[in-house]
């Protein structure tokens, strides 16, 4: 079974116990001998974007371009068997999952901060 696990990494100056389930999640789908091709961002790329490129990520939010475009390259070469989505924001977006439908990939999403305010 192939895996495609999508996170947007938190701010590398504030530690995530999401980032770290993340990383131990595709460390132990490895060992149970399942293929795993990571999609990980990091809101650390933000900080070094010009101006006009950050505008582009807020407004990604909803459908990131680059995640679209990074994500129908992985899908079409790879063909998973599923889409796991962790984090998707600010660089990756929920438009992934449509983006799986397309593709007919089945996607879980392990949501693990509830708080929607």
């Amino acid at each position: 079974m192939k895996i495609v696990v999508a996170h947007n990494r938190y701010i590398s100056g504030s530690p995530s116990g999401e980032n770290q389930a993340v990383d131990r999640q595709i460390s132990s789908l490895r060992a149970a001998g399942l293929e795993v091709v990571p999609y990980v961002r990091s809101s650390d790329e933000i900080a070094g974007m010009r101006r006009r490129d950050r505008a582009v990520v807020a407004a990604g939010a909803i459908a990131s371009p680059s995640a679209l475009r990074d994500l129908r390259k992985i899908f079409s070469e790879q063909r998973p068997d599923v889409l796991h989505l962790h984090n998707p924001y600010p660089l990756i977006s929920p438009a992934v999952v449509r983006l799986a439908h397309e593709y007919a990939i089945p996607v879980v999403q392990s949501v693990h901060n509830f708080r929607h305010r």
